[in-house]
């Protein structure tokens, strides 16, 4: 447990759990509810009492009730605890008997076993088997004349203490400051590290590595040291199958790690937590993620910071880094202000380095693992990864990297907002999900009190329910959203189709005011098929493939769907056909593309042109088990009574971040 500034901050709040911590403290059973139980176990089925909150995390065994104090405000038989660098309340204990297995007695109160000596408090040290004691010595100042402070804090004789780079045994320590390193990591001696900066040379690293103290051979620790760096090895983040394989020697589930200090000495995305080396005892603090709180979906949303994309040149690289029960992730840039230039993602390439976009690939009519075409608009841009099955493409985790570009001939540069968030859940996949709306009323025909006594809504509703659930989604909360009246006189027949400062991009921005994880449908009474379409009535249009995620208010947030009656017709068909346009347009914002394309498909190795028109890529989508022209498809471009959707195409609309 690590509360010191610079240092992941255990917040009791939420994430840390500390089973009952001392042999005699009180369990909450035994207590009265209003009373608090400072140091009990402690978990979503068995809260903390008297105001306290439950801490909970990989290395706080159990549980441990506690709070935030200064230095009156510990309740009765605990005491305020500074040594972490925030003041908690700590239960009291006067021998190591008091506590249980995974926490000893320091300094008058009961805590977690420390990881390093930062766990210890100022001017201790973190010592064998995780239990803190206080150093014999901190320099060589405080030892008697022939002696020497040698690491773990102990005044050794000095003829047979070693400095940087010297052979070492148990027997024959090094200098404070260093680690001895076992024989197979060259059995001398390192300078001890926290981070990549305390080795203050582009040619060490650090690295976790196993020690061997009381000289038997055997590891039974593990420090931090800098050592040589493995110039061909993978960076922080990067994949592996072994230790040899990354330039800090450490390869855990396939992601090569680093030691660190804070979040910073990371990737965008990773959290500083205790890491473990397979089959060697201790810990250290590592690049990482917590784990997940619960059994259902999370998110982490990481900023990628504002980036200056140069007219006529790519924008920089941006790393970040995904954990291993990934989903999904959903790549979003926001231009900074007003803009109808049209910005890009140029590529993205996995933790492997390799390719799973190449925008230019795309310009040449190679389809990619991950189909995304640029939008003309301008405006707020998403990527889905994966928005195809597993046999195109395999969500792997750590170090992934992306770039943007500005596209068209627009002079000067524009700066970029960029983020990603990644879907989580148990063992990274998702059978099932629940799919929340917003209704926006823009027709004329409904208002938000009317909407749930329409039979024509609520039936078209219930088909759509019926069409996703195939597909392990389930429609959820579902919330009615009235626009002014000068809105829907505005909006209610969209003349134009989606364009930069168009009525559609408008209308969508009128979903700013949400902050709910919804999909949001513009119901209006007509769309106007814009000027040059082939022919036809547009019934609907969706914001984007995929649409801005979760991200409400922007000119993409949404899909429009038309409710004429006029239109449409009354009665069931009518609701049947509602329901198949939201479903259509629904499928598009969640990643779908079409099955079949409205033109004939390209041959092999034809390109579309003016004189030559057909649909690249076959005209169809990503996905091996939808067929071209199979207009029972719900993703076919015409309505043609088709409700169906493939397997393939339930695994994509679930990885939406909308779906959870």
């Amino acid at each position: 447990m690590r509360f010191s500034s610079g240092f992941p901050f255990v917040v009791f709040a939420c994430s840390l759990v500390f089973v009952a911590s001392c042999g005699q403290s009180r369990e909450p059973n035994e207590m009265m509810p209003d009373q608090p139980n400072t140091g009990a176990a402690c978990n979503d089925s068995q809260p903390c009492t008297g105001g306290l909150a439950c801490a909970a995390g990989d290395f706080v065994p159990g549980g441990y009730c506690t709070t935030i104090c200064d230095s009156s405000a510990c309740p009765e038989g605990s005491t305020c605890n500074s040594d972490f660098g925030a003041a908690i309340c700590l239960v009291n204990c006067e021998s190591a008997g008091e506590c249980r297995e995974g926490y000893q007695c320091f300094h008058g109160s009961c805590r977690v076993n420390c990881v390093g000596d930062e766990d210890c408090g100022e001017g201790s040290v973190c010592g064998a088997a995780g239990l803190c004691r206080e150093p014999e010595c901190t320099s060589n100042e405080q030892c008697q004349e022939g002696f020497q402070c040698v690491a773990g804090g102990m005044c050794e004789d000095a003829s047979v203490v070693h400095g940087e780079g010297e052979a070492c045994t148990a027997s024959e320590p090094c200098s404070v400051g260093l680690v001895c390193l076992m024989a197979s990591e060259g059995g001398t001696c390192a300078k001890e590290c926290a981070n990549a900066a305390a080795c203050d040379s582009f040619d060490l690293v650090c690295a976790a590595v196993p020690v061997d103290p009381n000289g038997d051979s055997v590891a039974d620790n593990v420090d931090t040291a800098c050592l040589p760096i493995t110039t061909s090895g993978a960076l922080v983040g990067g994949a592996c199958d072994s230790d040899s394989e990354c330039d800090a020697r450490l390869c855990l589930n396939n992601e090569c790690v680093v030691p660190c200090r804070e979040a910073g000495d990371c990737l965008a995305g990773q959290s500083c937590v205790p890491r473990e080396r397979p089959s060697v005892p201790g810990a250290f603090y590592g690049c990482g993620f917590p784990a997940l709180s619960g059994t259902g979906v999370e998110y982490l949303d990481i900023p990628l910071g504002t980036e200056t994309i140069p007219s006529g040149l790519l924008g920089s690289e941006v790393h970040f880094a995904v954990p291993d029960d990934a989903v999904s992730i959903t790549l979003m840039g926001k231009p900074v202000g007003e803009s109808s230039t049209s910005v890009g993602f140029v590529e993205v390439i996995d933790p492997t380095r390799a390719s799973v976009f190449d925008l230019v690939m795309i310009y040449d009519y190679i389809d990619q693992p991950v189909r995304w075409f640029p939008d003309g608009n301008g405006g707020m841009i998403s990527m889905l990864i994966p928005n195809s099955t597993p046999d195109r493409i395999a969500l792997r985790n750590g170090r992934y990297t992306t770039r943007l570009s500005l596209l068209g001939a627009d002079a000067g540069s524009l700066d970029v907002q960029m983020s990603v968030r990644v879907k989580r859940a148990p063992g990274g996949d998702m059978t099932t999900g629940t799919l929340d709306l917003n209704i926006f009323l823009v027709t004329p025909d409904l208002n938000a009190s009317s909407a749930g006594a329409n039979s024509r809504l609520q039936d078209a509703i219930e088909v759509l329910r019926d069409i996703y659930e195939t597909t392990g989604i389930s429609i959820g909360t579902i919330n009615y959203v009235d626009v002014t009246s000068t809105e829907r006189s505005i909006y209610s027949v969209i003349d134009s189709a989606d364009s930069a400062g168009s009525e559609l991009d408008r209308m969508f921005e009128l979903s700013a005011g949400q902050t709910n994880n919804a999909l949001n449908i513009f119901l209006v009474h007509r769309i106007d098929a814009e000027s040059g379409r082939e022919s036809g009535i547009t019934l609907g249009i969706a914001g984007g493939i995929p649409g801005a995620g979760n991200v409400h208010g922007t000119n993409h947030s949404g899909v429009a769907v038309s409710f004429s009656e006029e239109l449409l017709g009354s009665g069931f068909n009518s609701s049947r056909l509602i329901a198949q346009i939201m479903a259509h347009e629904m499928g598009h914002y969640l990643g779908l593309f079409h099955n079949s394309e409205s033109g004939r498909a390209c041959g092999s190795g034809e390109i579309p042109s003016s004189s030559n028109p057909c649909a690249p890529f076959a005209g169809g989508d990503v996905l091996s088990d939808t067929t071209h022209a199979d207009m029972t498809n719900l993703m076919y471009w015409s309505e043609m009574d088709n409700f169906s959707l493939s397997a393939g195409q339930g695994f994509v609309m679930r990885r939406s971040p909308l779906v959870h």
